[in-house]
């Protein structure tokens, strides 16, 4: 999937005129903009992908794409985030080695290198 894909999908599925049923009546959601379910379009790969594609509202004129890769940057940033929110406490309470068990809290559950840096940061300041 690239960025303009992402954000076309996005933009229909908040659009009032996206309309999504089970698999066994359409396969894929329909934008019912007209008011005509038999001419609507299926908002499939094809219907979705190519530079010269508009929505039939004429929505996706002018629409930028995602930036992929920066939004995985903040996903990731996001989940050293919760980990530090989680693990930090966790390791603090322990009353063993918190190096040790960060280690053993690592091997099992990887954290994101921020996330051990800024725990490793709490616990040097705990002592």
């Amino acid at each position: 999937m690239d960025g303009t894909k992402l954000a076309r999908i996005r933009l229909c599925q908040s659009c009032p005129h996206w309309r999504n049923a089970p698999a066994n009546i359409w396969r894929w959601p329909r934008c019912l903009f007209g008011g005509d379910e038999d001419a609507a379009p299926y908002l499939d790969n094809a219907f979705l992908e190519g530079p010269e594609r508009n929505c039939p509202a004429g929505r996706w004129e002018g629409l930028d794409p995602i930036d992929m890769e920066a939004e995985a940057e903040e996903s990731r940033l996001l989940k050293a985030q919760n980990q530090v929110k989680f693990w930090g406490p966790v390791m603090e309470a322990l009353p063993v080695d918190a190096q040790a068990a960060l280690d053993a809290v690592e091997s099992a559950h990887p954290l994101e290198p921020e996330a051990r840096s800024a725990i490793e940061n709490e616990l040097s300041r705990a002592k």
